[in-house]
């Protein structure tokens, strides 16, 4: 039996620009911000004890051949390995369901690929296994989507990624002892609004004014990178503009009730904050001060705001029997 563990992430900004569209037509690149979290979806490999195929996420399914699986990454990857033998596959996550803007689809394939890897004996690289994943995702699955959520998952930490071309580089950002307390004041919620990310991106037009906003956010990834190691707090306004820059993007990523959402965190006490993800729903993140921060979760208990931690370790295996 395998079991592996891959975190959630967090893409603090840049956003938008890690789709091949864009970045490969740009002549900066793209380039993010981002981190992966304490909280995990596990996937858990084994042989069947007959020949089907038996696999356990938000719904069951039992089949003979791979190609009558309906979750597209679970058949694809598969694929992939060119597996034979029928195997049970089961995964379980610390959030639930699809659509959180966490990256939890790319956690779930950058899981089952290195599940399967280890399955098989193959050793693969951190690279390696992002690449595979990024690429069934995008190739087979999700033509529309990014490439930060694997590479993110897979290495873990707080990170600079930059993307250009079919070259992706990962750069570790250390936080100054004397700014990592406050990572202690970001938080997220579940705002319970759900959508498919692949959809919400698939009506996003690149057109001459999105491109330019996307320049003018990747130069401020630049910016971010260089001052956020001494000086935390510059995210405040950074993801102020995020959120203004969201809303220009596409009609889509933000809608009434989000705004309602964001507007109740901001008089809650939030200095700022985020939708995550592509946007249509999942979770949201706000910046709250030490000392705004019990009136803040007190007026948004209803959407159970959670304090983040960043896990360093990225995808593991935690069981092999």
């Amino acid at each position: 039996m395998i079991i592996t563990r891959t975190p959630y992430r967090i893409s603090l900004y840049g956003g938008g620009s890690d789709i091949p569209k864009y970045y490969n037509y740009s002549k900066r690149g793209g380039a993010v911000i981002s981190f992966s979290l304490k909280r995990y979806i596990y996937i858990i490999v084994k042989k069947s004890f007959d020949k089907n195929f038996h696999l356990k996420y938000s719904e069951f399914e039992k089949v003979k051949k791979i190609e009558h699986i309906k979750h597209n990454l679970i058949r694809e990857i598969l694929k992939y390995f060119k597996i034979k033998e029928g195997l049970e596959i089961h995964s379980i996550g610390d959030f639930p369901g699809k659509g959180t803007g966490l990256g939890s689809s790319s956690a779930f394939a950058v899981g089952l690929v290195y599940a399967i890897s280890l399955y098989k004996n193959i050793k693969l690289t951190k690279y390696r296994i992002a690449k595979i994943a990024s690429d069934i995702e995008i190739f087979k699955c999700y033509p529309s989507i990014g490439k930060q959520d694997q590479y993110a998952v897979t290495f873990g930490g707080f990170n600079f990624i930059s993307f250009k071309s079919n070259k992706i580089q990962i750069k570790k950002i250390h936080i100054k002892n004397d700014q990592k307390n406050k990572l202690g004041n970001l938080l997220i919620l579940n705002t319970n609004i759900h959508r498919k990310a692949n959809q919400v991106i698939k009506n996003y037009n690149l057109n001459e004014s999105n491109v330019k906003i996307l320049d003018t956010i990747v130069k401020e990834v630049y910016e971010i990178k260089n001052e956020i190691r001494s000086n935390f707090n510059i995210i405040i306004d950074k993801l102020k503009k995020n959120w203004d820059f969201k809303k220009k993007l596409s009609k889509n990523k933000i809608n009434k009730k989000i705004e309602d959402i964001y507007n109740k965190g901001i008089k809650s006490g939030a200095a700022s904050g985020k939708l995550l993800g592509a946007g249509g729903g999942g979770f949201m993140m706000f910046y709250v001060l030490k000392n705004k921060q019990k009136n803040f979760i007190k007026q948004m208990k209803k959407y159970l705001p959670t304090f983040v931690e960043i896990d360093y370790r990225g995808t593991t295996q935690i069981v092999k029997d």
